[in-house]
This record gives structure tokens, C-alpha cells and sequence, in this order.
């Protein structure tokens, strides 16, 4: 570990092994350290720059934190049925309204391939295409 991350970390109160139950790291969520110091209130610190606009400043960590029963959280998916041809079928066509992304350039923001739950006849596993907003706002 570079040693001013090592630093950080120590300053912050960081620790190695966090123990808490298994609905907080999926859902609910726990305080973290670092979190913590990057919402600081008072602190000349703020929301990191280098992250991709649109990411939501979270206060807690889990996996899926903020998306138990959320319906719109991943945006709004436009995605063909197969009903012109199957050759489309779960392809998706935009998301949030358009086909590319406003944070990475071309061919990195093209809006592209399947959600991962449905896919056309005949792909196979050296085909596969995805797109997660996860990945690529």
C-alpha cells in the first residue's frame, strides 16, 4: 500500500477488518471513516472531483445501499422486447434518455448491450455485452 494512503487511512481511524451484521453490508449500511471525512461538515473537504458526476454522496457503505425497493435507482432503461426480430431481444437502446454518457468519451460512453438478465438467442459466452450504470456514468 503506498505509504500516504497508509497515512490516510491510520489519521482517519480506518481499520483493516470491520465486524457488523450481514444486513448492513448488503442494505442498511455502516459509518465508515472515510466517509466520514469526506463529509466533514466545516472541513475544507468535500465531495471528491474525481468521481463520475451523479454519484450519490453516501453517508453509510453496503452493497446495495439506498436500493432495497428502489425502482429507479439504476435510471431508466429503454430496452427492445424481440419483437421486430429476436436478434434485439433485451438489447438495450438508451438509458436516462440517451445512448451515451456524458462522462467518458467515445467508445467508452456508448450505451450499449444487455442489462445482464436477458439476452438474445444464440450469444455465447465470448459474445456477451453489458451495460451497467454502475460502471458507466
Amino acid at each position: 500500500m503506498p505509504m500516504g494512503l497508509n497515512v490516510f487511512l491510520k489519521a482517519v481511524g480506518e481499520k483493516l477488518i470491520v465486524r457488523t451484521a450481514v444486513r448492513n453490508v448488503i442494505f442498511e449500511g455502516f459509518t465508515d471513516p472515510v466517509l466520514d471525512f469526506v463529509h466533514k461538515p466545516g472541513s475544507n473537504t468535500s465531495f471528491p472531483s474525481f468521481l463520475p458526476p451523479g454519484l450519490a454522496p453516501y453517508d453509510k457503505f453496503a452493497w446495495f445501499y439506498k436500493r432495497n425497493l428502489s425502482l429507479e435507482y439504476d435510471g431508466l432503461f429503454n430496452m427492445y422486447t424481440g419483437h421486430d426480430t429476436l436478434d434485439n431481444l433485451g438489447v438495450i437502446d438508451w438509458w436516462n434518455g440517451s445512448n451515451a454518457t456524458d462522462y467518458f468519451d467515445y467508445p467508452c460512453n456508448v450505451v450499449e448491450g444487455s442489462a445482464g438478465e436477458l439476452f438474445p438467442p444464440g450469444v455465447t459466452k465470448d459474445q456477451v455485452s453489458l451495460f451497467s450504470p454502475d460502471l458507466c456514468m
